[in-house]
């Protein structure tokens, strides 16, 4: 609260709390308003009152809308987590360590080379002598994986430490934006 001898200072916590609220009766209210939506257009069917509030901008927003999530649910049957992560090319590439895959330039920061091959990091090389001028952004090059997460402890620290990239040479480049 902001009082005259104190400065404002907002709680968290309260703020927070507040926040909740508010999505709960967002949520609660337009589930409502669905289910009363869709009763009324039941039972009435065409009359003309409903048929009018289906021409309103808000109408036509709330049938697209709730078709679109009640599609969505309908369609995709549910697919289990360990079905998911079976089937993931993370758990197709087995051991990582001295696979070769594809990646893609993300960035170039002085000598270095930033690149994606779809982990969770990204792996950093150096750019070479040769051909130099085709490593460029957007370049797809072919690595050979070491470890997909560099964690190790530093000086003497209790806690390991990420350095949030992959380790990974540069084999060569596969294909770049100016040559197909």
């Amino acid at each position: 609260m902001k009082t005259e001898n104190t400065p404002h200072t907002t709680d968290d916590t309260s703020l927070h709390a507040f926040w909740c609220l508010l999505v709960q009766i967002l949520v609660k209210s337009s589930k409502k308003m669905e289910i009363i939506f869709r009763q009324t257009t039941l039972s009435v069917g065409r009359s003309p009152i409903f048929s009018s509030f289906r021409n309103t901008g808000f109408g036509k927003a709330f049938e697209r809308l709730s078709l679109l999530t009640h599609k969505s649910t309908r369609d995709e049957p549910d697919i289990k987590f360990a079905t998911l992560l079976r089937h993931s090319k993370f758990m197709q590439l087995g051991d990582p360590q001295g696979k070769v895959i594809e990646g893609k330039i993300v960035r170039v920061v002085g000598n270095d080379l930033y690149i994606d091959f779809g982990w969770k990091f990204e792996c950093v090389c150096p750019k070479p002598l040769k051909n130099e001028r085709d490593y460029v952004r957007g370049s797809k090059v072919r690595l050979r994986l070491q470890r997909l997460e560099l964690s190790t402890k530093f000086l003497g620290a209790t806690k390991e430490i990420t350095l949030r990239e992959a380790d990974a040479h540069l084999i060569g480049i596969v294909r770049t934006p100016f040559r197909t």
